[in-house]
């Protein structure tokens, strides 16, 4: 399908490795890779890569390697802290993981020109 432009403007690209974001009066944690390869004017693509259980933004960008993936595929990546190195799966509590991630993405579609028809998840077990 044809590309549908956030046209987001205003971010900056490179390896953002220590980003925050306030959620219900709690700072989240997360990683933003945003690849020289990534032009302004073309929609890019988005993932949102989700660490395992135990683990954190840091592990899952080594051992996953997705930041040379980015980088060759041109797209955009975000790596979200869970809370307490993992992901609940109570919705009392994941209601706030899943606010972490509407913000997230409120956030990158409003400052890089995303392409609404190219977001995806991605994950390490938990």
């Amino acid at each position: 399908s044809s590309p549908r432009p956030s046209n987001g403007s205003g971010g900056k690209p490179g390896n953002h490795a220590k980003e925050t974001i306030e959620i219900n009066k709690v700072q989240r944690h997360y990683k933003l890779l945003v690849p020289k390869s990534v032009e302004v004017k073309t929609p890019a693509p988005l993932v949102f890569a989700l660490h395992g259980l135990g683990d954190s933004k840091e592990l899952m960008s080594f051992y996953s390697q997705l930041d040379r993936l980015a980088e060759k595929h041109a797209f955009v990546l975000i790596y979200p802290n869970g809370r307490n190195k993992m992901w609940p799966l109570l919705p009392a509590i994941a209601k706030d993981d899943l606010a972490f991630f509407d913000a997230l993405y409120q956030r990158a579609t409003s400052e890089y020109n995303i392409d609404l028809n190219r977001v995806y998840v991605v994950g390490m077990s938990n």
